[in-house]
């Protein structure tokens, strides 16, 4: 019997421009609650032309405020929609943009009415999810994903926020994990910034943001859990996207695709592209006075290039009723050219001490690799029992080197220098997980290992003047490598009433440390233990309100820079050490929710 299979090709061409137009308004407002006059957080709000057609998303913040920065003037709506609310309409008269902003103040929210009757529910597409342990956004129901990359996306995610840098932070914290189809990926996490901006929103199905992880998941990271999720396909067929963008000043073309396939018992979903990403010209300035009166003032400028490509990609094979294979790739590639200026003073109480500047240009390469295999067990007289056995393997390879140059030198002989650092992480994943239910409840177990084995070379040159060469200079040199072995075991156990929703679960993680620093000649050894609590309780009440409370500890080991006491002086002005008796720190995460939806 031959199936016909309906192919849909999607082709998207879609320009970026980023830019400030004199022309354009902002339309601003809270909204609250039209009976307790409460502001009501994370409601999503579509701004919509005449047309119905909709053209920007974005959500409340904690305070109920939303802010359109950008509006070419124009008739236009606004759509309000939250969970347990009326959709509310809100017209804007092309006259109204009068005004450099439009201040539309408290928009109130009526509660919705519950019938027992029938209804065909029809509406937008919810753009984030709320559970107990994490929030969910949709990136396929935000019209903004079809031209924007990942990280311009997350911009918009509650919990995540994007520096000056352009680094990603959860909860104003660098120290989180990132997750590819809920498993970990140690390839994008080594090059985050750069991948997530050549990465097409349009190929990601959500974003997970995981803040109370349960006892199933690593206690690392002290934020949480990011989890990306690419989209897949369930019935038989398959489609594929292809997206073209181009962004200036900031930014540069951008090729991007997805692709799905799944026939009987194979499934296949794959994502890649790469980009050239421009950094324009920035400045900083850095000063600092001591006890004495004495300023240090830099001043610095900086620019460059990235250039980088991925691909990533699921297989699964249904062997049986009863079994299932699975394996996932990630791979990822980056090449970066930077060229950066300084002018530094030193000034005393009786004028200039000291004075130099210097050009760097610098370069750096990397990759990164992902590949892992799962294989998924179910019982034939035992349906509700089902047990995964897991390997992952992880590596992560960055080579970068810079050259400075000094100039206008006062009272400063430090010769020119050069500097290479080679650094490679490896990391190997077992995982055994066995998950079973007892009528309401649901129980979780599983054992883990992760072996982690990580190196750094570095390489400090100094230019001899009358060699007119540059000569390894072995104190400013320096040489390590560690392992980090992490063994674990989970138990967490989840049960649903018809009111109360409870989970509940312990974690157990043995920490091996051993790191060795040939440049200092000395040896770093460390051995933990960490038991990790995790429990989230939420109650519905029949006044359609609800409470909820979770409670978690996370945990941020120190890396292997962190331990080395070797002292970066390549800063003439700076050291940098680190101290090898450093210890993990320790984060307890406590959250308490209440709402209250009124008629």
């Amino acid at each position: 019997m031959w199936l016909i299979v309906i192919v849909t090709l999607f082709f998207t061409q879609n320009v970026i421009v980023y830019g400030q137009n004199s022309a354009n308004r902002r339309i601003t407002g809270t909204v609250a609650d039209s009976t307790t006059r409460n502001t009501l957080p994370v409601v999503t709000i579509r701004l919509k032309k005449a047309n119905n057609e909709t053209i920007q998303v974005l959500v409340t913040r904690e305070d109920g405020t939303f802010n359109f920065p950008a509006v070419v003037p124009a008739s236009y709506s606004l759509s309000l929609e939250a969970l347990g609310y009326t959709l509310k309409e809100i017209p804007i008269d092309s006259l109204a943009f009068a005004s450099q902003t439009i201040e539309l103040k408290s928009i109130y929210l009526a509660g919705k009415m519950i019938g027992l009757k029938e209804v065909a529910i029809t509406g937008d597409r919810p753009i984030i999810r709320r559970k107990a342990d994490r929030i969910i956004y949709d990136l396929k129901a935000d019209p903004e994903s079809k031209s924007n990359n990942t990280l311009d996306m997350m911009r918009k995610i509650p919990y995540l926020s994007v520096d000056g840098d352009d680094n990603l932070l959860m909860k104003g914290n660098t120290s989180f994990s990132v997750f590819i189809n809920g498993k970990p990926s140690l390839s994008i996490k080594g090059n985050l910034k750069a991948v997530l901006k050549s990465i097409p929103a349009s190929t990601i199905e959500s974003i997970e943001v995981i803040t109370t992880p349960p006892s199933k998941y690593d206690a690392e990271g002290l934020a949480g859990i990011i989890n990306i999720i690419t989209s897949k396909r369930t019935g038989d067929g398959f489609n594929g996207s292809l997206n073209v963008n181009e962004g200036f000043p900031v930014g540069g073309p951008g090729l991007g695709g997805a692709y799905t396939f799944k026939s009987d018992k194979f499934g296949l979903s794959s994502f890649g592209g790469g980009s050239s990403y421009h950094s324009p010209q920035t400045s900083n300035t850095n000063r600092r006075v001591d006890a004495l009166g004495t300023t240090l003032e830099q001043e610095g400028r900086q620019r460059s290039t990235n250039k980088t490509a991925y691909f990533g990609t699921e297989l699964s094979y249904l062997l049986d009723t009863l079994n299932l294979l699975t394996a996932q790739l990630n791979y990822n590639g980056s090449r970066t050219n930077g060229h950066s200026a300084q002018a530094s003073e030193l000034v005393g109480l009786d004028g200039l001490l000291q004075s130099y500047g210097f050009e760097n240009e610098n370069k750096a390469t990397g990759y990164g690799v992902d590949a892992g295999i799962n294989y998924e067990m179910g019982f034939k007289s035992m349906k509700n029992k089902l047990l995964t056995f897991s390997y992952l393997f992880g590596t992560n390879l960055n080579d970068k080197n810079g050259t400075i140059a000094y100039d206008s030198r006062m009272n400063f002989t430090n010769p020119n220098f050069r500097q290479t650092d080679h650094q490679r992480f490896k990391e190997h994943t077992f995982q055994v997980d066995f998950v079973t239910s007892i009528k309401k409840l649901n129980i979780e177990a599983g054992l883990k290992g992760i072996l982690r084995n990580n190196s750094s070379d570095f390489d400090y040159s100094s230019k001899d003047p009358v060699l007119e060469r540059y000569v390894i200079d072995p104190v400013r040199s320096n040489s390590f490598s560690n392992t980090q072995n992490v063994f674990s075991a989970y138990n967490s156990y989840q049960l649903n009433l018809s009111s109360w929703s409870i989970n509940a679960g312990v974690r157990l993680e043995k920490t091996l440390i051993r790191a060795d620093f040939s440049s200092t000649n000395s040896i770093a050894n460390q051995n933990y233990f960490n038991v990790i609590p995790s429990v989230a309780i939420a109650k519905n009440f029949e006044n359609r309100s609800s409470i909820n409370f979770s409670f978690s500890q996370r945990i941020r080991r120190p890396g292997i820079n962190r331990l080395n006491p070797y002292v970066d002086r390549s800063n003439p002005n700076y050291e940098v050490t680190g101290n090898p008796n450093l210890e993990p720190v320790l984060l307890n995460n406590i959250q308490f929710g209440y709402s209250n939806n009124k008629k």
